[in-house]
């Protein structure tokens, strides 16, 4: 007969496999907000190299003649009280917000960008969302310019095209009457100008240029900087491949010498193509597959030699192109108004 208080075979391995279980939680990597706060640098450079910060909510604040370098796509970031210094951030999920910074030169890509009570700061800006100034003086805006190999992951893993631009669509939330408290940098302005790229070996690997033929984003000039009155709508509608197709058809019509002033990636339901490009099977047919990317040139000339380049791509995409110019004023108005009401909603 054996003990009352002996253990069985069975319940020693119960016992066994209660102390040697493991959950899921427990194999969690532990973050330390710590590692995520940039303070008090003084004249130095930091990297965060692709995949230390991804998705993080990060702080930088009392940097002084500083550059530096966020190479991840982020959840949210504040940066408050840096003078002369010189930021890179990855494409950010939430909101960028600027407080009290002066004489700064930025490269930003975000889904909503703000400043409050800052001076003097130029930022290199791609934002989904109408970006907005409160309390700022001498702000200067220009668009995104950037190139790693990880760069157009990181925009889709926050949630931003890299077609939605609104760097030119400032809203001052304090105006000063008779004074303009943004204005747009000079077209020929290059980011490397502003922000220079790390020389530091760590970022060898990562191909980092500023190219403009490679830039994730493609440049445009902005509404304030419209040449001429003729106006076209290029509208691309998804397919396998098309961010590709859309950078190499706009590369092309760089090239070119047409003018890009503004594009936008939104969905549409079929029964609303009609409105915004006429009765056609084909792209009612077209837009059930994804998103839309509307695109805006104008200049002289500008239908008839949209039209032509638009022909070496039709067999790549589905593509509506305005037919004339007196229709291209009324096909940009419909669809970038349209694109915006979709994305304040």
């Amino acid at each position: 007969m054996g003990c009352l208080f002996s253990k069985t075979n069975s319940d020693k391995m119960d016992l066994e496999d209660n102390e040697e279980q493991e959950f899921s939680w427990d194999k969690r990597k532990k973050v330390d907000p710590n590692d995520f706060i940039i303070d008090k640098l003084v004249g130095e450079t930091t990297v965060r190299l692709p995949g230390t910060a991804d998705g993080q909510q990060f702080m930088i604040m009392n940097c002084k003649d500083s550059s530096i370098y966020i190479y991840n796509h982020l959840n949210t970031i504040t940066i408050d009280k840096c003078t002369n210094c010189k930021i890179f951030l990855g494409p950010t999920k939430g909101s960028v917000f600027l407080r009290d910074c002066e004489n700064c030169q930025c490269v930003i890509a975000c889904q909503q960008f703000r400043t409050r009570d800052c001076k003097k700061i130029d930022t290199f800006l791609h934002c989904d969302t109408q970006p907005i100034i409160e309390s700022s003086v001498k702000m200067r805006f220009g668009c995104f310019q950037y190139y790693y190999k990880q760069l157009a992951g990181q925009f889709r893993g926050a949630g931003i095209s890299p077609f939605n631009t609104n760097w030119s669509n400032i809203h001052d939330f304090t105006p000063v009457p008779e004074e303009e408290n943004w204005s747009l940098l000079p077209q020929n302005a290059k980011a490397e100008d502003y922000v220079p790229l790390p020389t530091t070996d760590e970022v060898k690997e990562m191909n980092l240029s500023l190219e403009i033929s490679k830039s994730v984003v493609p440049l445009s000039i902005g509404n304030k900087n419209k040449p001429g009155s003729e106006e076209c709508l290029v509208a691309l509608f998804w397919c396998d491949g098309i961010d590709e197709i859309v950078l190499e058809f706009l590369n092309k019509a760089r090239d070119g010498g047409f003018n890009l002033i503004q594009t936008k990636e939104v969905k549409i339901q079929p029964s609303e193509v009609p409105n915004l490009f006429g009765q056609n099977p084909k792209y009612e047919d077209a837009s059930k597959r994804g998103d839309i990317i509307g695109i805006e040139f104008c200049g002289e000339s500008t239908v008839q030699n949209v039209r032509k380049l638009v022909d070496e791509f039709s067999g790549r995409a589905v593509i509506f192109v305005s037919n004339s110019p007196e229709d291209g004023a009324t096909d940009v108005e419909k669809f970038f108004n349209f694109a915006d009401i979709q994305m304040a909603v």
